[in-house]
């Protein structure tokens, strides 16, 4: 396994470069070799005129793919013909190691469309709570506010003055209009959050690695979610054609 210095090799600006994980790793099938990216470790196979780049994600910001295991794939078409990348097809197995022995667990892979709908299932739930909140709130309150002083009285049927101190409170409800503003302001806000949950939602969603053909001297990057098990580390398998690119994968950093 060779280790260079290659600066923006593999394109992640789909996702911050925070999200990088630290690997170490190995190949059976291709020749493998480490490449920096900003500091960062990246894993890359050759074989056959392809070229896979892989790394793991931390958790994305979707609260209902957090516990997703996360790979960042990037696949190069070196050669003549064009080449399908089916992202459904990568195999990753999580390794435990108990002891001097080892369990590995074939983890589920999700499909775009999979996860897709999870985000935004958890997108509708967002805004079914804001608008039960919006449903729920009755506008302005009424203000209270205390009044105090003194009074006095002339008492025409006998000519007397008549003094005195007065304290209480008095209520003012809102006006219609008070209402209406309050209202709009209300659906202003509604509607920025609605806007900024969407905006969210399409950005997960389009990086997440779809079928794809890759023409000869293209390239294809993308997300690929699993489910997440705790463990030591990962073996990733991408069939690409008659190649199969294996990678082992440590864990993301924290």
């Amino acid at each position: 396994m060779r280790s260079r210095d290659v600066p923006g090799l593999f394109s992640l600006a789909l996702v911050p470069l925070a999200l990088l994980g630290v690997l170490l790793s190995d190949s059976v099938s291709a020749e493998t070799e480490t490449r920096w990216v900003n500091g960062r470790a990246v894993l890359v196979s050759s074989a056959g005129g392809l070229r896979v780049s892989a790394v793991l994600l931390k958790p994305g910001q979707c609260e209902s793919t957090l516990s997703d295991l996360q790979l960042g794939v990037e696949v190069v078409n070196e050669t003549t013909s064009p080449v399908t990348f089916w992202p459904e097809q990568i195999a990753t197995t999580a390794v435990v190691r108990r002891g001097e022995g080892e369990e590995r667990i074939p983890l589920k892979t999700y499909t775009a469309q999979e996860v897709e709908k999870r985000i935004r299932r958890w997108n509708g739930l967002g805004n079914a709570l804001d608008s039960l909140s919006a449903a729920l709130d009755d506008g302005p309150e009424p203000k209270q506010s205390q009044v105090s002083g003194t009074y006095s009285e002339r008492n025409y049927a006998n000519g007397a003055n008549v003094n005195g101190r007065y304290n209480g409170t008095v209520t003012t409800y809102p006006s219609d209009a008070e209402k209406a503003e309050a209202k709009k302001e209300k659906d202003d806000q509604l509607a920025a959050r609605r806007a900024d949950l969407e905006s969210k939602v399409n950005a997960l969603s389009a990086v997440l690695a779809r079928t794809q053909t890759i023409e000869p001297g293209g390239s294809y990057h993308g997300i690929v979610h699993f489910k997440k098990k705790k463990a030591d580390e990962y073996l990733v398998t991408v069939p690409i054609g008659k190649e199969a690119f294996e990678f082992k994968l440590s864990p993301p950093q924290r």
